[in-house]
């Protein structure tokens, strides 16, 4: 063989295309022109074909997202767009969870704080209605345990100054 020559011209054209009833100018090198396609052959599914539509070859570099790949010239690429859709990640109150467990309403906090774990454990699971039902019921039980711990402390502040202005009033 001789070395000196390009590998186009190498090819033998019965060797290029290796499908029947395919002209081997399908399987050639690219030249900067597409050749037209082979025509379809009889509809054996019992579906209308597409008139006037062929999908393949591309009629220009960038149809309908085929692209040339580099250095090589006769491969034509259909590029994959991947849409990856994340879960809303809902949120798990679990620093309000545990503010209203030590400061407000222990049971209540305690009650908020699984349901902020069970939150966590389902965004990272992906099951988005799990993670907005446990989320929805520790934000109820965060208000609540909250709501109860102002209401006790404005009674304990109530009855402190009511006791201390019976003491200072009463008889000496």
């Amino acid at each position: 063989m001789d070395k000196t020559k390009s590998e186009t011209e190498k090819l033998n054209p019965d060797q290029v295309s290796s499908a029947p009833n395919v002209s081997p100018e399908y399987g050639a090198i690219y030249s900067g022109s597409t050749p037209a396609p082979p025509p379809y052959g009889p509809n054996l599914a019992g579906y209308a074909t597409p008139v006037g539509t062929h999908l393949y070859p591309p009629t220009s570099p960038y149809h309908q997202g085929y692209s040339p790949l580099p250095n090589e010239g006769n491969v034509w690429v259909n590029r994959q767009t991947t849409v990856l859709i994340a879960p809303v990640q809902q949120p798990d109150y679990m620093g309000f969870s545990i503010f209203t467990m030590l400061c407000c309403c222990l049971p209540l906090g305690i009650a908020a704080l699984i349901y902020s774990i069970m939150t966590q454990e389902s965004n990272q699971r992906g099951d988005a209605f799990a993670a907005s039902k446990n989320s929805r019921m520790a934000k109820i039980l965060n208000y609540l345990a909250l709501g109860l711990g102002i209401f006790s402390l404005v009674i304990s502040i109530i009855v402190v100054v009511v006791v201390l202005l019976n003491n200072s009033s009463g008889p000496h």
